[in-house]
C-alpha cells in the first residue's frame, strides 16, 4: 500500500537471460495507491516494467531505452506491460526507444494472479520512437483506455513482423490528439 519509487535508472547488466519467472524485469503486483516518478528503465529483458493486478496506480515521467528479449525469444521487449485486473491507471508523460511496444496490455488466463481485464486506463503525452511492431498495442482483455496527447514517431521492420504500426488497438479505446508520423504502416 502506497508505494513510491522515484528518481533513478533501473539498468539490467546480464549479457543474456533465458528465462523470467514473471515475464517482466521489473513487477510490481497487488500494489494499491502504487507510484512511479522520473524512472528510467533501460536494457531491461522481455518487459520492461510490469504492473499486475494494481489499484489507483499513478506514474509519470518515465523512459524506456532498448529493452532486450530472451534468449531465443520471439522478439518480446516491451516498455509498460499492464497486465491483469490493473484499474484506475494513469500515465502523465513517458518515452520509449526501439521497443516492441512502448505499452501493451494483457491479461493470461488459468492463474490465480493473472486473471482479470485492465479497466480504466489513461495514457498522456507517451511518446514511442522507433517501434518495431507498433508503438501502442491493446489487447481484447482491455476495458476503457484513453491515449491523450500520444504519438508514434517513426517505425522499423523488426524480426516479428514486416510492418510498424503507430497504434493496434483490439479492444474500446478513446483517442485525443494523438499522431502517428513515419511509420511503415499507419494504423
Amino acid at each position: 500500500r502506497s508505494f513510491e519509487l522515484s528518481d533513478l535508472t533501473l539498468y539490467d547488466n546480464r549479457a543474456s537471460v533465458s528465462s523470467l519467472d514473471e515475464g517482466c524485469d521489473t513487477l510490481f503486483e497487488f500494489c494499491y495507491d502504487l507510484r512511479i516518478n522520473n524512472v528510467k528503465f533501460e536494457n531491461m529483458v522481455y518487459a520492461s516494467c510490469g504492473i499486475r493486478n494494481c489499484f489507483n496506480t499513478l506514474v509519470s515521467r518515465l523512459g524506456f531505452e532498448s529493452p532486450r528479449e530472451l534468449s531465443g525469444g520471439g522478439g518480446i521487449r516491451y516498455g509498460l506491460y499492464l497486465l491483469a485486473a490493473t484499474t484506475n491507471f494513469v500515465l502523465n508523460g513517458a518515452w520509449a526507444q526501439r521497443c516492441r511496444h512502448s505499452l501493451t496490455t494483457n491479461n493470461s488466463s488459468g492463474g490465480v494472479k493473472d486473471s482479470g481485464r485492465c479497466r480504466n486506463i489513461t495514457i498522456n503525452g507517451f511518446l514511442s520512437y522507433n517501434a518495431d511492431t507498433a508503438g501502442f498495442d491493446t489487447h481484447e482483455s482491455t476495458v476503457g483506455i484513453s491515449f491523450n496527447g500520444c504519438g508514434a514517431l517513426s517505425g522499423y521492420p523488426g524480426n516479428v513482423t514486416t510492418t510498424s504500426k503507430g497504434f493496434n488497438t483490439r479492444s474500446p479505446t478513446t483517442f485525443n490528439s494523438c499522431w502517428v508520423e513515419g511509420a511503415y504502416t499507419q494504423a
